[in-house]
């Protein structure tokens, strides 16, 4: 039996608003200021981070912000996960990706020699601001979901960088995931997975260079979290950013259309709480029992009853989550296996 979703989801909008506006209160609501860290390089304070898990809305929000004037945000380039640290045969991997990805042609790739990651990105910034003719634009934004497990390295080497984590009810993560054909991932897995992107990314939620969203309030208000996100990031509004359409900055390569063509369209509201629609109520219970805490911590409305996990279905987790695994490349293994190290 599906549930059908409740008549007013803005009503439903709001009760998460609420619920989320105590957790958040301590926040810091003011942008940060450019210079408050020193940086080894002014040319820090351009870049900027999207970070979260994977169809939580990273791909609507950086082609939104690179509607900005003042703002170019290129495609994954993957560079503190398949780069840095790595073999150099993989970098040169990755490197030879980004260049097919952005269009672009960089230094590095024509010397041979291959610098340290903050200064590739550099590299990149350059030659992709040249490339959708915006050299002007003051910021740089880098949009890698993967990059949310690498914060630390981040920070360490661009300390003044800023980033804006964007998050989802992972109901809906879960469903979407299990749909994708780039990962072998089911709703239990998916679950899983974005549970471990909100406990990466928690330890910075009252880092003045960090600001959480999420994504229902990207559709239902996009005015006013656009607002919020263009103050931290010390821009003016612009209307085209919450109110236009279109790629401007060529940011899906066309490879990925398939499933990230809609992030292209102006926000709409009805692409929030689809779990609603498209989940049992069954299934949704077990869900809850695997992740029930995270939700609450969002504001998200829990719909059961908020059992315990079975072992059995605790048992069904590890063989999703190990299939999902077993079917990643070679290089996203070495590349976890890498951030532990």
């Amino acid at each position: 039996m599906l549930i059908a979703p409740k008549s007013d989801s803005h009503q439903r909008h709001e009760v998460r608003k609420e619920a989320i506006q105590s957790s958040l209160s301590d926040q810091s609501s003011t942008p940060f200021p450019a210079n408050s860290i020193a940086a080894k390089d002014a040319r820090e304070n351009e870049l900027f981070f999207i970070l979260g898990c994977p169809r939580s809305g990273t791909t609507l929000l950086h082609v939104m912000l690179g509607r900005h004037p003042d703002i170019v945000v290129a495609p994954e380039t993957k560079l503190f996960y398949y780069y840095n640290r790595l073999p150099n045969w993989l970098a040169r991997r990755n490197v030879q990706r980004v260049e097919q990805d952005l269009g672009i042609d960089l230094e590095c790739a024509q010397s041979g020699r291959l610098p340290a990651t903050a200064d590739l990105l550099q590299q990149v910034a350059n030659a992709y601001r040249t490339k959708v003719d915006k050299p002007n634009a003051r910021l740089f934004g880098e949009k890698t979901p993967e990059h949310s497990s690498r914060v630390q390295e981040i920070v360490r080497q661009l300390p003044n960088a800023r980033f804006i984590v964007i998050h989802r009810d992972g109901r809906d993560v879960a469903s979407s995931l299990a749909r994708m054909p780039w990962i072998k991932c089911d709703l239990l897995s998916g679950m899983t997975l974005w549970k471990r992107y909100v406990h990466r990314l928690r330890k910075w939620r009252h880092d003045p260079r960090f600001i959480f969203v999420a994504y229902e309030d990207l559709v239902f208000e996009a005015e006013d979290t656009c607002r919020r996100i263009l103050s931290h990031l010390n821009l003016d509004y612009d209307a085209a950013v919450a109110d236009g359409s279109g790629d401007s900055c060529n940011a899906i390569p066309e490879r990925e259309l398939g499933w990230k063509e809609l992030a292209a369209s102006r926000p709409c509201s009805s692409r929030a709480y689809q779990w609603r629609e498209n989940l049992d109520r069954a299934t949704i219970e077990r869900l809850e029992s695997l992740a029930h805490r995270e939700l609450e911590e969002y504001g998200y409305e829990l719909l059961g009853r908020q059992p315990k996990a079975t072992m059995n279905l605790r048992c069904n987790q590890a063989v999703s989550v190990a299939k999902m695994m077993a079917s990643l490349p070679p290089k996203a293994i070495l590349a976890e296996v890498m951030s532990y190290l």
